[in-house]
């Protein structure tokens, strides 16, 4: 959950940094929904899917990384389709990441570049629960 999906399956490669770090690459594919009011009655509401793209940079030795980077989102369905960017700052707790294992991350996503998809609600704090192989 996080950013203009509700729900999204991603993949995630990590590249180390001369053992300061490392950057994460992550895409997936995702849904959402459209966002209605209605009274007294059902509202008709049309799904649409996400593909989620995040850049980030993880500091640090483990098990805790701070983490910011870029984070971008494309919406295809029955509203009109977009393409944007958004600033992501979080955390992430990966105990070793040579074993497999659980990793967590929380972050937080910021809309300064004018998301405009009316109809769709914006996640500015996104959960994600993965593990790593």
């Amino acid at each position: 959950m996080g950013d203009v999906s509700e729900l999204s399956l991603n993949y995630e490669r990590q590249f180390p940094v001369n053992g300061l770090g490392f950057v994460s690459a992550r895409a997936g594919i995702g849904s959402n929904e459209e966002f209605t009011l209605c009274r007294g009655r059902s509202c008709p509401t049309n799904n649409v899917l996400t593909i989620p793209i995040h850049l980030t940079a993880s500091i640090g030795q483990g098990p805790g990384y701070p983490e910011i980077g870029l984070g971008s989102s494309l919406i295809r369905g029955d509203v009109d389709d977009q393409f944007f960017l958004f600033p992501v700052i979080g955390f992430r707790f990966q105990p070793d990441r040579s074993k497999p294992g659980v990793v967590f991350r929380a972050y937080s996503t910021f809309n300064v570049f004018q998301f405009k998809a009316k109809d769709l609600l914006f996640f500015p704090v996104g959960l994600s629960l993965g593990s790593n192989f």
